[in-house]
């Protein structure tokens, strides 16, 4: 194989990587939405990818093989079966209509790069890094959010409050996300930042009852020292 060909090898598998990311996060936020995919991170691997399995099966089963409009056909009746399922789920029956947008983003972008997702080594490829994937989305915004727990109870609030979090999320969770902001560039940390804001926005009930409880490691936690305003602006990233 020619230099040419391997570089151009190369630059069409970092296209599909790139689009890999891309429906795995949609993929997360819809589940996420419609309270189908637990964050705790200590969850079985096999709890964890157990939906966005589903849908990657019912793809393979219909599509593989298939090309241009014919995968494009069985590409969305394979959305349309998983959405249909995971929609009766009982979990999901107060965020349906919240998180209706969500469902249709995903269901957008897989119409879109229908080709993609019915070629056999992608969907492979998917299948085996799902739970790495999912992991690691789930890490960086927990990470900031159990860094504001912990800001929380050190200031003595007893649940999670709306306005607190508006008012010092992002200060609160400064530690966790200069780290981030090392490992990628600033759009994706304040995307991640954004995240786990709505995320413990939308299970303020869930996470306060992790307010509550004193553990070992939650004693252990770091979290950030009061900054005024100037202090702040000078460590967040633009």
């Amino acid at each position: 194989m020619s230099n040419v060909q391997l570089q151009t090898n190369q630059v069409g598998r970092a296209q599909i990587n790139r689009e890999m990311d891309e429906f795995t996060t949609k993929l997360i936020e819809a589940l996420l939405g419609l309270h189908l995919l637990d964050p705790k991170l200590n969850a079985a691997p096999a709890e964890i990818e157990k939906y966005p399995r589903q849908l990657l099966n019912l793809i393979e089963a219909r599509a593989i093989g298939k090309k241009g409009e014919e995968a494009a056909a069985e590409v969305e009746a394979a959305y349309q079966v998983w959405a249909s399922f995971i929609l009766r789920k009982k979990d999901t029956q107060f965020s349906r209509r919240d998180n209706q947008p969500r469902l249709e983003m995903l269901h957008k972008w897989m119409t879109e790069h229908s080709a993609m997702l019915a070629d056999r080594r992608n969907l492979r490829d998917l299948r085996q890094s799902m739970f790495g994937r999912i992991f690691n989305y789930l890490y960086h915004r927990m990470a900031m959010i159990e860094e504001y727990i912990a800001s929380c109870r050190n200031r003595g609030l007893k649940e999670i409050d709306e306005a607190d979090v508006n008012k010092r999320f992002d200060r609160d969770t400064i530690a966790n996300y200069k780290r981030l902001a090392e490992l990628v560039n600033p759009e994706e940390a304040n995307r991640a930042r954004a995240d786990a804001k709505a995320m413990l926005l939308d299970r303020r009930a869930w996470f306060g009852g992790r307010l509550k409880r004193k553990t070992d490691s939650d004693a252990e936690s770091s979290h950030a020292p009061d900054m005024d305003a100037e202090e702040y602006e000078q460590v967040s990233p633009a």
